[in-house]
């Protein structure tokens, strides 16, 4: 077999569903998207655990304002996370989704075949970066107060990977001894104390003796 090297290759296309089309229920279910959009606010982390899958859903926002739901499972939830808590990515975070399956007004990474991008320098997401009013393309998305309610196991916590580090000041924005930056620390009740309480309140039933 003789290798030929194939001239004038045209990039690849994206057809970009509408946000307004989503939001109206005019997508085909049986059909897969390519989307574009704003991470506007992160609204819920789910961590990996032996019940549970990792999922990170997070708001997407068109140029037109319109915003939906973007649910990121598993590697894609994971890939956004550790871009997300990366201390140098400063500033807005476009996401490129390929293959998206849409739903009920929402979207979600298909099982296989999806292909996230994040800010990354191609075309499509730079041209969606260059459009965003000023003042949007130099903030971070921010999590929001369900997103960092998940139970931790302690306290006062960091928000993101379960960190179970202590919160020294609940009541502004720290670092964490673990490096990551907490925007919004949530106060959490110990699940040690509700052990407690439960078996406090527990009373064993009375057995006739033999």
């Amino acid at each position: 077999m003789k290798a030929i090297e194939l001239q004038n290759i045209p990039p690849k296309g994206y057809f970009f569903k509408d946000f307004g089309e989503i939001l109206q229920g005019k997508c085909k279910t049986d059909r897969l998207e390519d989307i574009i959009g704003a991470v506007s606010e992160i609204n819920h982390i789910q961590s990996n655990t032996p019940e549970k899958k990792v999922v990170v859903s997070v708001v997407l926002k068109d140029l037109k304002g319109n915003c939906i739901n973007c649910n990121l499972w598993e590697i894609y939830g994971s890939k956004f996370l550790a871009y997300y808590n990366d201390p140098k990515n400063n500033g807005a975070i476009v996401i490129l989704l390929t293959h998206a399956m849409v739903k009920d007004g929402q979207v979600s990474n298909a099982c296989s075949g999806s292909k996230l991008l994040i800010n990354e320098d191609i075309p499509e997401i730079q041209d969606f970066m260059s459009k965003l009013p000023t003042n949007e393309q130099k903030e971070k998305p921010t999590q929001s107060a369900k997103s960092l309610s998940n139970w931790s196991g302690g306290s006062q916590y960091s928000p993101v990977e379960r960190c179970s580090s202590k919160a020294h000041n609940p009541e502004k924005a720290y670092e964490c001894s673990c490096g990551q930056k907490v925007e919004q620390p949530i106060p959490r009740v110990k699940k040690l104390i509700l052990k407690r309480l439960a078996l406090r309140n527990y009373q064993a039933p009375n057995h006739p003796r033999n």
